[in-house]
């Protein structure tokens, strides 16, 4: 293939998907990495894109703006209680646990609701719901303003907060994961926020499903080293599968049964 021909499919992939792979585009275009990074520089160079760790992104598409919560909890519905389900079956003898605010989160708060005992400290208001169902669990709801496209609380105040308890278990959410990025949110409150509880956890979960893979949000959360574990529905991407092994990050989401 030539170096035009593969250039014009480089761009017309960063311009659908607003960010590429390099590790993905060498597979599919049947070359090396070393080949689509010399061409990602020389793309870089005529101002078409612009190069980052394992890839690239695109210089006009922005990221799509996160939905709101009402249209979210329809979208991946099945795959957010798939993984639900499979992160409350990581919680063993932890009784401290923090659940961050979305969608995803509040199916594993709906798992957990009938079986666990113990403390649960969160800042949104429909995981502390789906947790009123059980006598047998405490539920702390840190303080801070509510924010409209998501019942949940943020703030200094919020912060604060979270920052005076230690957790034996985090699940956290997120706008977007990829390999070189690591994770991401669109809110800088709601990263910050995040940031503080994996400070104050002994091990951190990353709940995310696949359409989240590949997606880099503005607000930088954390890279993958201190992520014990992703929780998602299917394999993730290439790209963000290697820097899931390098960081020793282990990977749950459902697999074939065999025979």
């Amino acid at each position: 293939m030539f170096s035009q021909d593969r250039h014009r499919q480089i761009l017309a992939q960063v311009e659908a998907n607003s960010t590429l792979s390099a590790l993905d585009a060498a597979r599919a275009l049947g070359v090396s990495t070393e080949t689509i990074r010399r061409d990602l520089a020389e793309l870089e160079n005529r101002g078409l894109l612009r190069r980052v760790h394992g890839g690239a992104v695109s210089l006009t598409k922005p990221p799509a703006p996160e939905q709101p919560h009402n249209t979210r909890t329809t979208i991946n519905a099945a795959a957010k209680r798939t993984i639900g389900m499979l992160a409350a079956q990581l919680i063993t003898t932890e009784r401290t646990l923090f659940i961050d605010a979305g969608t995803t989160t509040q199916q594993l708060a709906r798992a957990i609701s009938r079986t666990f005992i113990g403390t649960v400290v969160t800042s949104s208001m429909l995981v502390a719901t789906e947790l009123l169902r059980s006598e047998r669990v405490k539920v702390l709801v840190a303080p801070g303003f509510v924010q409209f496209e998501e019942p949940s609380l943020s703030g200094t105040v919020t912060n604060e907060f979270l920052r005076n308890y230690h957790y034996d278990l985090a699940f956290i959410s997120c706008s977007g994961m990829s390999g070189g990025r690591g994770v991401t949110d669109y809110k800088v409150d709601y990263a910050s926020l995040s940031r503080t509880v994996i400070e104050n956890s002994d091990r951190n979960v990353l709940l995310a499903d696949s359409s989240k893979d590949g997606r880099i949000a503005d607000a930088v959360v954390c890279d993958w080293e201190p992520i014990a574990d992703l929780v998602t529905e299917k394999a993730p991407s290439a790209d963000t599968t290697g820097a899931l092994v390098k960081a020793v990050t282990n990977v749950v989401y459902p697999r074939p049964r065999k025979g």
